[in-house]
Formats: C-alpha cells, structure tokens, sequence
C-alpha cells in the first residue's frame, strides 16, 4: 500500500517534470514570440501551477478520510457484537475477527491456519460440512443453529450465518465468510420460558377449577383468549362453545350473570356464583372471580378462575336443612320450656304468694310453723327450677352479659347481708375481706351476684359450727385505661373435697360424693351454673381444697370504670331493702285469678287504687277511659296478649299517657330484660315474686320512666360516600365519572325489576333484584338503605307481607332517587 508521503513525492516529481518542457518549450519559442505573448504565456504558466498545487492537497485530504475510514471498519471488524470468520475452499480459518476469537477462546494467531471443524462440537462436525456444501451451492446467506467449543473448552449454542465470497476472476478457489452468534442467553431463556409454560400447563390441568382469560373492548366486542381444558372436564363446555358461555347460564341465574358483567368495562373486579345448564350434562354450580392483568388503549384483559361449586353448594343445602331442622328443635325446646316455666311458675307463684300472706295474718303456733315449711318446699322448688332452666339457656347460648353501672362494694355487702343470717343460725363467721373504697365498675351485677351468692351459699351449707366463710376481693391492674381487674375468692373450712373428684364437681348434676346429696341436698348444678356465668363474664372459675381442711373457690374479671356521672348516681336497692315511692292508680292486667288477687292485695296493702282486667281489650279499653299511674301487664293472656296490648297503649294520642310506666309480669324464664324493653317495657318482675319484688319492680318501672336522660340522636348518614372508591381508583376523575354513569344507567333498570317483583308478590325476584341492587349502592356508599335492602334480600327465604315489602321498596326509590339527583349535581 502507498503512503501520502510517496504519492505526494511523485505528485511532485510529475510537475517538475511538466514545467521543465514547458520551460524548454517556452525558450524554443522565444525568438518567434513577442514580449506580450511571453507576459501571457508565464501567466498561464502559473495559474496551472496553482491548479497543480490545489488538486495535490486535495489529494492528500482524500488520502487521510480513507485512511481514517479504513481504521474505522477494521475498529469496527475487531470490536462487533458478532464474531466474523473467513474460511478459504477447505474449511480453514484464513482470518477473524477479535471477537470471533474471544468466542472460540483462543488467539487470533493461534486459530488462523487451523481447520474451523476443530472449534464444531462432535455431534454437530458432520452437518457443518454439509452446510458449507449448501453455502457453496446456494447464493445469499445461510443458517444454520450449532454447538462450538469456546472459551475452557466449553460448548456454548451459536448461530451461524454463512455467504459465500465473489470470486476475485475466474477459477480462484471459494472462501466463505461466517458470522458467529452466541445463543445461549437465548437458549436459557427459551428454556425457562418451556418450563415456564410446562410447569402452567400443569396448573391450569391439574388446578381444582378452570383458569380464564377473558378479552373486552371499549367498542363492546368480547372473546375468550385462553381457557384450560378443564372446562369441558368440569361443565361439558368445550373451548370452541367458550366464547358463548352466557347461553349455558340457568334462567333464574341470567340476571345475577348480566350484573356480573355489567362493571367489567369500567375495570371493576368480577365475581359470578350460579348455575350451568349444559345440553346432556348435570346442571353444575359455578363460581367465578377475575381481576384485571393488563389493559391498553382498545381495551383490558380479565384473568381468573372458575370452581365447580356444585357439591359445596349441595352440602350448603343440606347443612341449611339440617340447622333449620335443628333451629326448629331449639325452638320447640325453648317453647316447651317457656311453656313449662310458665306453668310451673304461675301455680308456684300463687302458693308462695298465699303462704306469704297467710304468714302476715294471726296464726297459731302449729299453723305458724307448717306455714314456715310450705315457704321453704316451695322456695326450694322455685331455686330448682331456676337451676334447671338457667343450665338450659347457658347451654342454648341464649344468656348475653349486661353492662350497666354498679357500686362493687355495694354489691360484695349486699350478698353477705342476704347470707348473714343463714351463716348466724349456723354458728358460721361469715366477712367480706376487701378494700372500703372499692371502684364503681360496667358490668353485669345480676349474674356477678348469682355467682357470688351461689359460692357464698354452698361454703354456708357445707361448713359446720365454729367454722368460717370470707368472701375477699383483691384490685389489680386492669387491661389497659380505664380498666380495673378484681380478684374475687370465696374461702371456707368446711368438709372440703377430694382432689379427684375436685374437676368433676363443675359438671351438671353431679356432687362430690353420693352422702352430699343426701345429708346436704341439692341438684348439682350449682357450681355448673357459676362456672359458665363466670366464663360468660370473660373468666375462668377454679378451685381448691383439702377433704376436713376446707375449699377456696376462685376467678377474675376485667371490669370497666364507670364514668364519674354514673359512679355518683343513687346506687340500686338491694334485694329485700324497702323502697318508698309514692301510691297511685294501677292497672292489673291478669288471667290468672290467684296472681290477680295477690298482686292487688299487696297494691292495695301499700295504699294504691286498682283496677283489674283478665283479657288484653279489657286492658286498652279501661286505659283509654282511665289516667294510670302504672300499669303491671302479664304477657300471656287470651286474645290480645300482653306485648300487643302495651304496643296499643303506646299509641296513645296523649304523649303523657303513651308514656305510662308499664311492668311487664311474666312467668316466662326465657326472656331477657333487653327483648322486653324493645317491646316497649319499662321493667319487668318474674314470677313467682313476692311483696319486696313487686315493690322493687314498680320502683325501677317508675323510676326509669321519670328520670331517664333523653337519648342523643343517632348520627344521620350521609346521602351517599364515594371516598372508598375514590381511594381505590387512585382520584381518577375520569374513571369514577365512568363508574357514576354506569350506576346511573344501570339503577333504573334494577328499580324498575324491585318495584314489579314487589307488585306481583314474586319474592324470589324481589330478592334477586335487591341483591343486584345492593352491589351498585354499596358501590357508591349508599349506607341509609342497608336495613330496607337486606330485609328485600331475604325475602325469599322469609316472605314478607305485601304491604311491608311495599313500604321497603318505596323507601329504596325515594333514597336512590336523591343519590341520583345529588349524583348528577356533583358529576355535572
């Protein structure tokens, strides 16, 4: 190759050359020429030399770019992300690039001269010299995959593009040129991406349900993208039949399938739960879920999962059977009970009411003394009862603990003082061991009580003389502010109880041992009772004796302080403490003519006037003819019974009389004091009772009629609450101004549905529509309607009466149609 300094040596030697004739030419020329001729000849002279001079710099600038050109491509050559080779006729390696030979793992040197089948893995020797044949044979460039040794000898995956070179003249030997790619990052990944898709294809095979992906466009257009195969296993739909899934979806099912789909295109979760109805397959439950996996500009793709639901639901059917069966039997036991505490109780009460006034009368000695004995059997006959049906309720769950305010000092001393004089009689020492200012707590007093009485009662009777009984109370911390934990323990030196049987005594009707039974009498119940009151109020009742030592019953409860306002207020009467309130006008609504007659001895005792009624109409007549200050109501009577009776007073025009305290009297052990004051009762007293808990009774009537503080009004809900949806789309205004016109077309329709499923009675379709209803409130927050919309929902299940149904739905339309109106404000 020449160099610019010898091309411009010779460029220089030529014009020497050119001026030295043109010299000589010019002296030839001199003596026929003249002076002028001379000037413009020397002129022309140089201006060729200057033409010379120009194109010789521009030669050398040619020279130098192809020079930088040329170091360009051989940069370029070395240094490409492909590895080039040339091979002459023979398959031997004639030159390469720096990257070929970083690929092959050898020096440049060291791989020129040498056959390129050496760098062929063994396996693969024999096709690469058919392809150079194919190369040789076929014009333009080849491929071919392969495995070369490479750097440590190892194989690595490669690309080969092979072309053969133009012959430089006729007859010159071929060369090829090779471009060498290395595959293996892509050989990786396309075996990642194999197992990738086997271990899927495994999933969607052998999941529990059907895996979907499900294609919507904004223009309305939906198809199925993929669905495993287990769809035909599964439902008997096959792949092809996919895409018309909503032509297999049971009639009663349509409408739930239709509001499934109806917040699709806005992006919203879907959730479907309903049946298929295949030609010649069983019908199947199905429920499905998806959620959206990607989106663009024409639309989104859901993926998900559909489950055959069929035998869950079939089991779900079952199970409903088998606890409405067993609701039924809960049922008619509690109404046997009521029926038998009512029966039992009403009888019990007028003996012990008699005997209670037979005891107030003049007696002889005898008579006075078998009088005492009728008060004690039937006393002993109504705690038996009680027992029994108490362990009856904690069993069926129906006992829930109250949380009102009480003075726990008061309490301890109450419970001893009802004791005491059992405790005297026996020679017993009977101390509360606690600290005199003891907190006022929230909590349930009554069943406190009836635990601390019933321990305090068995250390009385299970003590002999000289012995002693102490109830002690130990404060400790509470489980956090405002919190106060007491330690109660009942400790007695009584016979005690054998470490073997101490466990047993907490079950139903058993006693330590067959003697205590008949010496000491009792059911065994007792300690059963406080065991599941005490767990009921959130502790655990334990115990602790020695046979001829004595036994220490023991638990602890987690009370909240009461509030300063409620500590100071008057404390509740005990039990037997006379309570003076003044005499008035009283309504005795009884059927029974014994009760009716002790109830108004007593009333009558205490200075009240009375009037009496036997029937529910009796009652209401005589309170719309009558100012009462009380009204004592029995619930069970013939005709109008007792509830219905006082819902009527309650609707008295005169709001003073509509407020008339009225006490429920009842002989039904089920009920619970909440039950009667949601039917509009102010106390209530259980028979059998005697002359302080009447007394007791009326005063709590009265009392809470009088002073109990007005109830602050419940918050009102707002219309309707879209920041939930709006923290979900992220304060999207666009989307959630799509979502409130998809509400707002799609509401009427559903409205539209509850109001004529309502007019024809069509419970199962005003049920289905207010559970379609339901999802597109809730989306929006509508809150106020949740009542009206369950009771809809469940109409199904327990048909209403048209009227009520009537009102519900009219109360639906009347708020949807605000949410609409405000709706419309805010999106304007």
């Amino acid at each position: 190759m020449n160099t610019p300094d010898s091309s411009a040596a010779d460029f220089s030697n030529e014009l020497r050359t050119r001026a030295e004739q043109r010299r000589q030419q010019g002296t030839q020329a001199t003596e026929n020429q003249t002076h002028d001729e001379l000037q413009r000849a020397v002129l022309e002279l140089q201006t060729y030399q200057a033409e010379l001079e120009t194109q010789y710099e521009a030669l050398l600038l040619a020279q130098a770019d192809a020079d930088a050109s040329r170091a360009q491509y051989v940069d370029l050559y070395e240094h490409a992300p492909v590895g080039y080779v040339t091979l002459d006729a023979h398959g031997t390696v004639a030159q390469l690039n720096r990257t070929a030979s970083q690929l092959l793992g050898a020096p440049q040197a060291g791989l020129v001269g040498q056959p390129f089948a050496q760098v062929v893995a063994p396996l693969h020797r024999a096709g690469f010299d058919e392809f150079l044949a194919q190369v040789l044979a076929t014009p333009g460039p080849q491929h071919r995959e392969i495995e070369l040794y490479g750097k440590g000898n190892a194989l690595f995956h490669a690309q080969l593009e092979a072309q053969r070179e133009e012959l430089p003249h006729p007859g010159a030997a071929p060369r090829y040129r090779l471009a060498v790619l290395n595959t293996n990052d892509q050989h990786r990944a396309a075996a990642a991406l194999a197992a990738s898709e086997g271990r899927f294809r495994m999933l969607t095979e052998n999941v529990l349900g059907v895996v979907f992906e499900w294609r919507y466009n904004h223009d309305g257009t939906n198809y199925c993208v993929y669905v495993s195969p287990r769809m035909h296993e599964l439902f008997g739909v096959a792949s092809a039949e996919v895409n018309r899934i909503d032509t297999f979806i049971h009639p009663a099912d349509v409408r739930a399938w239709r509001a499934s789909t109806m917040a699709v295109p806005a992006g919203i979760p879907w959730a479907f739960d309903g049946r298929l109805v295949v030609p010649d397959q069983p019908t199947r439950w199905c429920r499905g879920t998806a959620v959206v996996t990607s989106r663009d500009a024409t639309g989104l793709n859901y993926s998900g999962l559909l489950l055959d639901v069929t035998a869950a639901k079939q089991l779900e059917a079952s199970l409903r059977a088998a606890t409405e069966a067993a609701e039924a039997n809960v049922r008619a036991k509690q109404e046997f009970l009521a029926n038998m505490s009512h029966e039992i109780r009403t009888p019990l009460h007028g003996i012990l009411g008699l005997a209670e006034l037979l005891a107030a009368s003049p007696l002889a000695s005898a008579q006075a003394e078998h009088v005492r004995l009728l008060q004690g059997s039937a006393g002993h006959l109504l705690a038996v009862l009680n027992d029994v049906l108490t362990t009856v309720r904690l069993g069926a769950g129906r006992l829930e603990p109250a949380a009102v305010a009480f003075d726990l000092g008061g309490l301890l001393r109450d419970c001893a003082a009802l004791l005491q004089p059992e405790a005297a009689a026996q020679g017993l020492a009977l101390k509360v061991k606690a600290s005199p200012d003891l907190p006022w707590v929230v909590g349930d007093s009554h069943r406190l009580r009836q635990v601390l009485l019933n321990l305090l009662g068995n250390a009385v009777k299970f003590t002999e003389e000289g012995g002693r009984v102490e109830l002690c109370v130990q404060l400790r911390p509470g489980a956090g502010p405002g919190r106060q934990r007491v330690a109660f323990s009942v400790v007695d030196t009584g016979i005690g109880i054998a470490p073997a049987v101490l466990d047993a005594v907490f079950e139903p009707f058993v006693q330590a041992t067959d003697r205590i039974g008949s010496e000491y009498g009792g059911t065994g119940l007792g300690l059963s009772i406080a065991r599941s009151l005490v767990e009921m109020l959130g502790g655990t009742l334990r115990a602790a004796s020695e046979p001829g030592v004595g036994s220490t019953f023991h638990f602890a409860l987690d009370f909240a302080l009461a509030p300063a306002d409620e500590a100071t207020a008057d404390a509740p009467e005990a039990p037997g403490r006379p309570v003076e309130m003044p005499a008035g006008r009283a309504l005795l609504v009884e059927d029974n003519p014994v009760s009716s007659l002790l109830a108004e001895t007593l009333l009558r005792k205490w200075g009240w006037a009375v009037d009496a009624a036997a029937d529910g109409l009796t009652a209401v007549a005589l309170f719309e003819a009558h100012r009462y200050d009380v009204v004592l109501m029995d619930l069970r009577l013939p005709g109008l019974d007792g509830t219905s009776a006082t819902a009527r007073l309650r609707q008295h025009p005169d709001p003073a009389r509509a407020a008339t305290p009225v006490l429920a009297v009842t002989a039904h052990a089920q009920l619970e004091a909440q039950d009667l004051r949601a039917a509009g009762f102010d106390a209530y007293l259980a028979k059998p009772f005697d002359e302080a808990g009447l007394r007791q009774a009326l005063a709590a009537a009265w009392h809470d009629t009088q002073a109990a503080p007005a109830a602050p009004a419940a918050p009102v809900a707002p219309l309707y609450d879209l920041s939930a949806v709006r923290q979900m789309v992220g304060d999207n205004e666009a989307f959630l101004r799509h979502l409130v016109g998809v509400f707002r077309d799609t509401t009427p329709p559903i409205l539209e549905a509850l109001e004529q499923a309502s007019a024809r009675h069509d419970w199962p379709a005003l049920a289905d529509a207010a559970h379609h209803l339901k999802s597109s409130l809730y989306g929006v927050g509508v809150v106020r309607l949740y009542d009206a919309i369950r009771e809809l929902e469940t109409s199904e299940k327990k048909p209403p009466a048209p009227a009520r149904a009537a009102e519900c739905v009219a109360a639906v339309r009347a708020v949807t149609a605000e949410v609409m109106a405000g709706l419309a404000k805010e999106f304007a």
